[in-house]
């Protein structure tokens, strides 16, 4: 199966289209995620909160990495600048 027998032309293109919002809202979560699971493992210190927040942690250094790429790449966010600022 193809992507375009699933999608149109206009749906590919709005999905690969970098977008401000999409890559703020990608930059907020993945931090938010990373800083929420050392909160989670400071507040309540305990095996399983701590096993969570570890988990957690495990996959936000590779999302941050790919966003940078992504940033470099300038396809992250739609100003060219902002991708340089953001991926810095």
């Amino acid at each position: 199966m193809k992507i375009n027998q699933v999608l149109s032309a206009d749906e590919i293109r709005n999905l690969v289209q970098p977008s401000n919002l999409r890559g703020f809202q990608a930059v907020f979560c993945s931090w938010a995620i990373i800083v929420g699971s050392f909160a989670l493992a400071a507040l309540y210190p305990s095996v399983w909160s701590v096993a969570i927040a570890l988990v957690l942690l495990g996959g936000g250094p590779l999302a941050c990495a790919i966003l940078m790429h992504d940033a470099c790449g300038s396809s992250l966010l739609s100003a060219g600048w902002l991708n340089v600022v953001v991926g810095a």
